[in-house]
């Protein structure tokens, strides 16, 4: 489920994930490193892991590393559920764990890869989207990447870009480079999917239909389906929607319109 933080405590944690695969469809990918840092201490872990796959995939393009057999044997690779026992070691089971481009790769990786090892991640873990907040703090650039950001604040590349821990530093230095102290956002926990992956649904939209008390596409769409059946008035599925959601969040008539025509093309089953 999602919430809406108004700032971070001592259990804020940055992580990145490598990873490789025969396609960028992440379901066909594999976790290769992570690299997390804590915020409050400046505490680091880095686990290098070893793809359960009979050939290593190359790379998504030059600029990320070729592994090898060779490289993650001098890198200690681990199994990932030896190396998930450690994560939990590092970050216990109550924390905000903040990525860059999260929501669409981070996240649902660790989903992914915990599911395919029969491990279920701990359900008061929050995720939080380092790109959206940029993109709010830092309005109108062009390029929220995270080597752009690096270089557009401090007028460096990042050191060994792509492997795990060097990005979670990076981001760690943008977040308190930015002010740490002004960090506020959706926060999704393990299994929901964020309100945002609704085409046209941005963050002002997003905010308010998190304080309406719904914390998740899934709860969207249960409560919106429910509503339309118990209504019963025959009208398009598209247009119910579109009126819901002026009505019930205080959404403006054209936003809701794209946000309604969305959901009912892509999201509500049996349209």
């Amino acid at each position: 489920m999602g919430t809406y933080i108004q700032h971070i405590g001592t259990n804020a944690f940055v992580f990145d994930l490598e990873y490789v695969g025969h396609t960028t469809t992440l379901t066909d990918c594999y976790i290769w490193d992570i690299g997390i840092v804590h915020l409050h201490t400046g505490k680091t872990l880095e686990l290098t892991i070893r793809p359960e796959v009979d050939t290593l995939p190359k790379p998504f393009s030059p600029e990320f590393k070729e592994l090898s057999a060779d490289y993650l044997t001098e890198r200690h690779a681990l199994p990932f559920k030896q190396a998930w026992l450690q994560v939990l070691n590092f970050v216990g089971h109550r924390a905000i764990l903040i990525a860059h481009n999260a929501f669409r790769a981070d996240k649902p990786m660790l989903e992914i890869e915990t599911k395919r090892h029969g491990i279920k991640m701990p359900l008061n873990w929050f995720f939080f989207d380092s790109l959206i907040y940029a993109r709010k703090v830092l309005p109108k650039l062009p390029s929220y990447s995270l080597r752009d950001l690096h270089m557009h604040l401090f007028q460096t590349d990042i050191v060994n870009q792509h492997t795990a821990l060097p990005d979670a530093i990076a981001l760690t230095n943008i977040l308190r480079c930015i002010g740490l102290h002004t960090v506020n956002g959706p926060a999704y926990t393990p299994y929901s999917t964020p309100l945002q992956a609704v085409k046209w649904l941005g963050p002002s939209c997003e905010r308010k239909i998190l304080e309406a008390g719904i914390r998740s596409v899934e709860q969207l769409i249960i409560v919106l389906v429910n509503a339309y059946t118990d209504t019963c008035v025959g009208i398009p599925v598209s247009a119910f929607v579109r009126d819901y959601i002026i009505h019930e969040f205080d959404i403006k008539e054209g936003n809701a319109s794209s946000i309604a025509f969305s959901l009912a093309s892509n999201w509500i089953p049996g349209v």
